[in-house]
């Protein structure tokens, strides 16, 4: 198995020692451009676009929500998490000097903060209401 990195991780050796893996680590430099290398490993034109999509398309969805209305809020809140989630998996968190200005998915990621907290008093009513 091998695990490539765009930056170190401090719980990886507690990570690979619970699940009982052998593993030998080791950090390389790379000789050029990072920020070419970064564009050649991960597609950041596409992502950057499913990012400004993503924005783009919860935003008159969302405004079409009323967020005092729990089942709605409710019902909004968890389909809006499903989509962000996906990029969790396809974004490699890479740190901004790495990025192209001007990166679409801090944009993307203050748009999902923002909406699920003017959903989350609605949401949570909603759950509280099914616990009674």
């Amino acid at each position: 198995m091998t695990w490539v990195a765009p930056r170190s991780s401090p719980e990886l050796s507690e990570l690979l020692s619970t699940e009982r893996i052998a593993a030998r680590t080791f950090f390389a430099a790379h000789e050029g451009s990072d920020v070419e290398l970064a564009s050649k490993a991960w597609d950041l034109g596409a992502l950057g676009a499913d990012y400004q999509h993503f924005v783009a398309d919860w935003e008159p969805r969302l405004s079409a929500v009323d967020p005092a209305s729990p089942p709605s809020a409710f019902a909004a809140s968890q389909e809006l998490l499903h989509a962000w989630r996906k990029f969790l998996f396809r974004d490699p968190g890479l740190p901004p000097q790495l990025l192209p200005a001007d990166w679409p998915g801090h944009t993307a990621a203050r748009f999902f903060d923002t909406s699920t907290q003017k959903l989350a008093r609605g949401a949570v009513a909603f759950l509280e209401s099914c616990l009674d």
